[in-house]
C-alpha cells in the first residue's frame, strides 16, 4: 500500500476544489435556466456556489500551477515550507474575520479560509 505525499495530497485538494466549483457553477446555471432558483432548494444552490467560490479564493495555488514544471520541481521541504506559511496565513485571516463580529458576506469567505486551514492542519508538525 502506497501513501500519497504532501505534494500529491495538496495537488489533489486544489484540483478537486476547482472541479467542484465548476460543477456547482454548472448546476447553478441549470437551475437558473429551468427557473428553479426560487424553488425549495434554490437558496441552497446559491450558498453552495458561494462556499466553493470562497474556497478557491482562499487557495494560494491554481490547477495551472500544479500542472506546471515549477510545482513538479518543488522538493518535499519546499512543499512543507509552503504548507506552513499557508497555514499561518489562513489562521491569521480566520482570526481577522472573527474579530469584532462577522457579516453574512464574511461568513462565506471564512468558510473557504477555514476549509483550507483544516486541510493544511494535517501536515503541521
Amino acid at each position: 500500500m502506497s501513501f500519497k505525499t504532501a505534494k500529491q495530497l495538496l495537488a489533489d485538494f486544489v484540483t478537486e476544489a476547482f472541479n467542484d466549483h465548476e460543477k456547482v457553477k454548472q448546476e447553478l446555471i441549470e437551475q437558473i435556466q429551468k427557473n428553479q432558483l426560487t424553488g425549495t432548494f434554490g437558496e441552497a444552490h446559491v450558498q453552495h456556489a458561494q462556499r466553493t467560490e470562497s474556497l478557491i479564493k482562499a487557495l494560494d495555488l491554481t490547477p495551472e500551477f500544479i500542472a506546471g514544471e515549477e510545482f513538479e520541481n518543488l522538493t518535499d521541504e519546499q512543499i512543507q515550507d509552503w504548507i506552513d506559511g499557508s497555514y499561518k496565513s489562513m489562521k491569521r485571516r480566520e482570526n481577522d474575520y472573527l474579530r469584532g463580529g462577522i457579516s453574512e458576506r464574511d461568513m462565506y469567505q471564512l468558510s473557504g479560509v477555514a476549509q483550507y486551514r483544516v486541510f493544511l492542519e494535517q501536515f503541521i508538525k
